[in-house]
């Protein structure tokens, strides 16, 4: 799947069309840092799951540019030239983009590293901790059982071998 230049493309498009104005930072300060960051993840640090999480997040965070831009070009193009109004366009699609697709359906592990991937000074802005309580706030109770599921299942690979040397368990049904 190829993402990590789609943002600066984005921002590319917007100087052709526009020059001489200043795009949107949110173009490269935000979105391409955090789409490279994310697509630099690999297997030493998620899990298959974590793994594909990511590219559908990454996905679903394009097509809303896309989707946006597709549904009104001179409204979008209006929207670009009001930085403000188009991060907090950008920033608003985040956590629908997160949950869909299957945040809470990944291991702490995962959730660990995606929580840690975003430089601090990104997470508590105004706009960072507002993701973060939309976010949070789209979880259902039985997410929180299907996140401790999915860590149990990753902590027992981590640590299955160690216990079949040691002693000879029951084979466990996950």
């Amino acid at each position: 799947m190829e993402t990590s230049g789609r943002i600066s493309r984005y921002y590319d498009d917007f100087v052709r069309r526009n020059p001489g104005m200043k795009p949107p930072d949110y173009y490269l300060e935000y979105g391409q840092k955090y789409c490279d960051r994310f697509s630099s993840l690999g297997p030493k640090d998620l899990t298959p799951q974590g793994l594909e999480w990511r590219d559908r997040c990454l996905k679903s965070l394009q097509e809303s540019i896309e989707t946006k831009r597709m549904e009104d070009p001179v409204g979008f193009a209006q929207l670009e030239r009001d930085p403000e109004a188009f991060k907090k366009f950008a920033y608003d699609s985040h956590p629908d983009a997160y949950v869909q697709s299957g945040l809470y359906n990944l291991p702490a592990q995962d959730l660990m590293k995606i929580g840690t991937t975003p430089d601090l000074k990104d997470l508590f802005t105004k706009d960072g901790v507002r993701q973060i309580v939309v976010a949070l706030g789209k979880m259902r109770p039985g997410d929180v059982v299907d996140v401790a599921k999915e860590s149990a299942k990753e902590a027992w690979k981590d640590v299955k071998s160690t216990f079949n040397d040691l002693i000879k368990l029951p084979k466990l049904p996950w």
